[in-house]
């Protein structure tokens, strides 16, 4: 919509990304150019530091996210440092402390020496990493850097020659940005991106710098296809001086280095397109704006998506006539497309033809949940401070990993967090979450924080010894400070909120604890396994062969409710993708909720879309087919989409006796989809139960159900192969944990195949040739034998007519309406 409005010309059928291979290649050769001209070298250069994810940062990112702190006011920074942030042995006297830390013993021992010449604090604004929310640090660190500083004149001359709009821009702005700029830092300690194609030896002594895949396998003998870290960090090239193997450098480019490559590896160039490039290069336009969007696929349930919706409906609603006054025409638009929501009950009395025309909303101060705000917000702690860890071992979300533990003293916070594990684990991967006070298991210990503003004004001159008395004390004593709600330090009680206590972890307690890698805000600690386990790395490469159809369906333009089946193949079939995609075949089902089956695609499959993608070393191909065809035939199950019903608290009436059966969603396969309605209906039949008033339930993970209602989006299409409760009222977590649930279905079933007939002969809409019998329902009662069945020669011989068989009369309703029984 935007760039319609604005009328942009985009060309969306020639798009590019800068991780496809070719996109990376180019750049490979632009930073190739740079180093033959000398432009590239290795150096030192104090830059924005990240302690916490121990990767320096542009000056863009740097300036993300500001705040005031206060901070004493003698100012220097002491170098070196570590990638944490601590000081190393050669500043003997803080050794192994936090440089933000370091602060008052710095100062003490300026005073102990004479030296000490004025202390005082002081509030300014100062940069935080905008992943860990730590503070930044300014340090020597090494990485690969581009000259501009000799390029400065070239390139105010080419500023010099541009037409800007605005104006200004090009005489100050720019210019003066161009006037002052320094040497780039191109590298970045991350694992997504570029990687920086230097081979180097241990010394550095020795640099190779490869610009094409061409050339990396004329060097290394290996040939690559794609360029990401994974498929090249393990390449080496031979040393010309007797150095042993060149091993590539660990950084990757800035995404700035990939983002100005773009005139040259849109079009791949100079490996493909030259003369296409030499004819279009320089642009003759260029413009530069924030048009960034994110979409998205499937959702967690009608219930869920309905809420959503309805949340979200009400945000931009109440929005939009909070800003009507100050953009009128912006608002006005949004507002022309929300009102045909509106419940035309509530605005009976109102003009709602503009948003103008209303009163602004009035603070509805019975919504705010305190309670749902607090978890959320420990929710969010827990996850942004388990991303640093993720950040910091280059571990991408795409792999889980076994479990997350999160550690703190106060009862009601892990209470909190726990009422959200679903979430949780779902944006980090994680499989378990377990959620402690018991640090000892863990090898963590309690440390307090003093509130150095209501300490400080109470205690004035003493608060500098209670301070340090504070932070010395030991776990033991911060337990009973726990116990008691108070402590007596320096000859002062302090209780309350004096002090805050925090969890640290205790990498000097002599246990092993490798498997953990451990962060915290200072409020809330986080424990990651961070192990290497094949079962997750192969998860992770089934959620990228999901990412992969899920891309494929939203380039077609399909929306998650049209109805297709996936198809798909490897190449070769012996990869160990293949084997993937079988054991997790009903995993990626379930997420897709849509149907998975293997090539070839019927002939009769009217295919919407096909595509093949490489994920490493196999190729999967990928087509989407209109409709959701038929399911597996033959002993892989029943033709027919079915469920399996289980009474829970409920026994059955009538002749029926058994407590178990199944129920065809379909029949034939692909033909007559029951209802919710349809389904009760026969639920109460095959139990006896037409006079009971009855409810259905889908279990949930973790011994939970969800209520089946009529509102279900995609019907009961997505409860195909599950087993539903009957219960009236709502099963219990033990109810649920003692039923017995399979996936293949409860009753004895066959098959049937059309054969001599084509179907839809009867002028009654069938489509489908494979359909099932169910031998009994429920399980046990009401069999049906053999020779009730038709053979397939009863089949081929039958006369048929599009006529009813039996006499038949019509009838019409006069005097009521349809339903009101």
């Amino acid at each position: 919509d935007i760039v319609t409005r604005l009328g942009r010309w985009i060309d969306f059928d020639h798009d590019y990304k800068t991780l496809y291979p070719w996109f990376m290649e180019s750049i490979w050769w632009v930073f190739r150019q740079l180093y033959d001209k000398g432009l590239v070298y290795r150096g030192f250069k104090v830059m924005p530091y990240s302690t916490a994810c121990s990767t320096p940062l542009s000056n863009f990112e740097s300036n993300q996210n500001y705040k005031d702190v206060q901070d004493p006011a003698d100012g220097a920074v002491v170098c070196p440092v570590d990638a944490s942030g601590c000081f190393t042995e050669e500043v003997t006297d803080f050794k192994g402390q936090y440089v933000k830390e370091a602060d008052k013993n710095i100062i003490q021992w300026l005073k102990q020496h004479g030296r000490l010449v004025n202390q005082g604090t002081y509030v300014h604004s100062y940069p935080f990493c905008w992943r860990s929310e730590t503070p930044l640090i300014y340090k020597a660190v090494p990485g690969w850097f581009v000259r501009v500083e000799p390029l400065v004149e070239k390139l105010l001359h080419n500023n010099s020659q541009c037409y800007w709009v605005p104006a200004f821009v090009k005489e100050k702005r720019f210019a003066n940005w161009l006037r002052d700029a320094h040497d780039w830092a191109i590298s970045r300690n991350r694992y997504w991106g570029t990687p920086i194609p230097l081979w180097v030896s241990e010394d550095y002594e020795e640099v190779v710098a490869v610009g094409s895949i061409e050339e990396l396998y004329k060097l290394s003998g290996v040939r690559v296809k794609d360029l990401h870290r994974e498929s090249v960090d393990h390449i080496t090239i031979p040393s010309t001086r007797g150095k042993g193997v060149l091993k590539r450098v660990t950084e990757v480019f800035d995404c700035w280095f990939e983002s100005g490559s773009m005139p040259y590896a849109q079009n791949h160039y100079p490996f493909e397109n030259k003369k296409e490039f030499e004819d279009s290069f320089p642009a003759d336009f260029i413009a530069e704006g924030i048009d960034q969007t994110r979409g998205w696929y499937g959702d967690g349930g009608t219930e869920d998506c309905l809420r959503a919706l309805e949340t979200l409906f009400s945000v931009l609603f109440s929005m939009t006539q909070v800003m009507a006054p100050f953009i009128p025409f912006l608002t006005e638009q949004m507002y022309q497309n929300l009102r045909h929501l509106l419940d035309p009950s509530l605005t009976k009395k109102q003009n709602v033809d503009s948003v103008h025309y209303l009163m602004l909303p009035k603070p509805r101060e019975k919504l705010i949940d305190q309670q749902i705000e607090r978890s959320v917000s420990r929710m969010q702690s827990v996850i942004e401070v388990s991303r640093v860890i993720r950040d910091r071992k280059t571990i991408p979300v795409k792999y889980p990993l076994k479990e997350l533990v999160v550690i703190h003293q106060d009862q009601q916070c892990l209470d909190d967090v726990q009422s959200l594990e679903s979430y949780i684990l779902e944006e980090l991967n994680v499989r378990t979450l377990t959620s402690s006070s018991d640090k000892q298991k863990y090898c963590v210990k309690l440390v307090a924080e003093p509130d150095h503003r209501v300490l400080g004004a109470r205690l004035k001159q003493a608060y500098k010894s209670v301070q340090k008395a504070i932070r010395e004390l030991t776990d033991q004593q911060l337990q009973g400070f726990q116990e008691k709600g108070e402590i007596d330090v320096e000859g002062h009680t302090l209780s309350g909120d004096d002090l805050k206590l925090v969890y640290k972890f205790d990498s000097k307690s002599g246990t092993s604890l490798s498997e953990y890698e451990a962060h915290s805000d200072n409020q809330i600690l986080v424990l990651l396994d961070v192990t290497p386990d094949q079962s997750m790395l192969d998860e992770g490469v089934a959620r990228e062969v999901i990412n992969r159809i899920q891309k494929l369906r939203k380039k077609a333009g399909l929306v998650p409710t049209d109805d297709i089946t996936v198809y798909y193949d490897v190449s070769p079939a012996s990869d160990n993708l293949a084997r993937v995609i079988q054991t997790h075949h009903g995993y990626i089902q379930d997420t897709l909720k849509k149907g998975l089956q293997p090539f070839p695609v019927p002939a009769s499959g009217d295919v919407i879309i096909k595509e093949s993608a490489k994920l490493k070393d196999a190729t999967l191909h990928m087509a989407i087919v209109q409709g959701e065809g038929s399911m597996p035939t033959g002993t892989n199950g029943p033709s027919c989409r079915y469920i399996n019903v289980q009474l829970l608290g409920l026994q059955p009436k009538g002749e029926a006796t058994g407590r178990k059966g199944t129920i065809l969603l379909e029949n034939p396969s692909g033909d007559f989809p029951l209802s919710y309605w349809d389904l009760l209906q026969r639920v109460a039949m095959i139990f006896g139960l037409q006079e009971a008033d009855i409810k259905l339930y889908t279990p949930q993970k973790g011994g939970g159900v969800t209520l089946v209602t009529p509102e279900m989006q995609n019907g009961l299409k997505p409860l195909h192969g599950t087993t539903i409760f009957v219960s009236s009222k709502q099963p219990s977590a033990a109810d649920v944990s003692s039923a017995s649930v399979t996936p293949d279905p409860s009753c004895k079933y066959v098959n049937l195949q059309l054969q001599g007939v084509k179907p839809g002969s009867l002028q009654c809409g069938v489509r489908g040739r494979a359909a099932t019998i169910l031998l009994e329902n429920p399980v046990g009662d009401f069999h049906l034998t053999t020779q009730q069945l038709p053979s397939a020669a009863d089949v081929s011989s039958a006369s048929v007519t599009p006529d009813p068989s039996c006499k038949y009369v019509n009838l019409q309703l006069q005097g009521v309406k349809p339903g009101i029984y």
